[in-house]
Parts: structure tokens; sequence; C-alpha cells
């Protein structure tokens, strides 16, 4: 009857600090950083502490949908759009050169 008991509040200690880590999700936090403090400390702690500091100013990574991930890792850098630049400047140049060389 112990074991039973034993396992029944591990399996509700567990999903409560499931919860936890989902709510904090919700709140734009660390979903896994929460589940584990409650699983260290308490559900009960973790669910008053992540509803206490309630939603964050930043927006997590994930968040973003696979579209903007998508933008922003195929943004030009500064240096790759100079470069991109002075490569059309030159193609530019020597189409004028054979054109030039051609009239001649």
């Amino acid at each position: 009857m112990g074991i039973l008991f034993f396992l029944v509040l591990l399996v509700v200690w567990v999903g409560l600090s499931a919860e936890v880590g989902s709510t904090a999700r919700a709140f734009g936090r660390s979903e896994i950083g929460w589940i584990v403090l409650s699983l260290l400390f308490s559900p009960l702690f973790g669910a008053i502490m992540v509803h206490c500091l309630g939603k964050s100013n930043n927006e997590p990574a994930w968040a973003d949908s696979v579209e903007e991930v998508k933008k922003q890792f195929s943004k030009e850098t500064e240096d790759e759009r100079i470069i991109r630049e002075a490569d059309e400047r030159i193609a530019v140049k020597r189409d004028e050169r054979v054109k030039s060389t051609d009239v001649k």
C-alpha cells in the first residue's frame, strides 16, 4: 500500500511539474527550466513563482514561426551585401568594356 501511494504521489508530482512547464511556456519562459525547478522544489512553488513573474518581455526564439526563422537566417549581412553590390558593378563594367571593344 505504501509503494502504491508513493507511485501515485510521484505521478501527480511529475504531472503538476509538467503543467507548470506548460504555463511557463505560455508566458514566454523556459519550459524545461521551470519543470526542473518544480521537480526539485514543488509544483506549487513553481506555479506560484511562474504566475508572480508573469509574461516575459522578450519573446523566446521558439515562438517565431518557421517562416520568420527562415527570414532571419536568409537575411543578407552587411558584408555580403557590399560584396554582392561590388560584384554587380564589376559585371556591369565588364559588359561595358566588352560592348566598347565590339564597336571598334
